[in-house]
């Protein structure tokens, strides 16, 4: 033990992505400090002095380090979360946005009234938005198409995860 506790690697990381301009250092720091030690805000706020390994402190302060390179935050936890599904991301994916949300729901809209409809994702990346449209449209046919091998990987891996069949 290095004798670093929850509340001082807190402070550390927002401190240093304050310092690399990162706009909500608070709250990445918050979310990575969930992200590496599995401890919730609440545990954080009752046991904030408790110390913690080396290796969660260096894992930390690593991610901390990362994101303070502009690495999107989504990117170092490979969480994103659309449409109320988590969906897998990493360095070879666009981090679904909300105005990509505002895309599906206009979709799901006009394809309320179609029975079987087929549906195609160019350029599919993580899968967000075929993966969404068949969960909500079980009856559909989707394909997901990518030129990047690496992108389709992710989208097979969330289409698996979120049981998408």
């Amino acid at each position: 033990m290095n004798g670093e506790t929850l509340t001082g690697l807190l402070k550390k990381g927002q401190m240093i992505l304050a310092q690399a301009g990162i706009k909500e250092a608070g709250l990445d720091a918050w979310l990575l400090l969930e992200y590496v030690t599995g401890k919730s805000r609440a545990y954080y706020f009752a046991y904030g002095e408790e110390s913690v390994t080396e290796s969660v402190a260096e894992r930390y302060l690593e991610l901390i380090s990362r994101r303070a390179g502009h690495i999107p935050l989504q990117h170092l936890t490979h969480q994103a979360f659309f449409m109320g599904h988590e969906f897998y991301v990493d360095k070879n994916v666009l981090v679904p946005r909300q105005d990509t949300e505002t895309l599906v729901e206009s979709a799901l809209e006009c394809m309320k009234a179609m029975k079987n409809p087929y549906i195609l994702d160019m350029c599919t990346g993580s899968g967000c938005i075929g993966i969404t449209l068949a969960k909500k449209f079980p009856e559909s046919r989707v394909l997901g198409v990518d030129v990047s091998e690496k992108a389709l990987k992710v989208a097979q891996k969330n289409k698996h995860n979120l049981e998408a069949d």
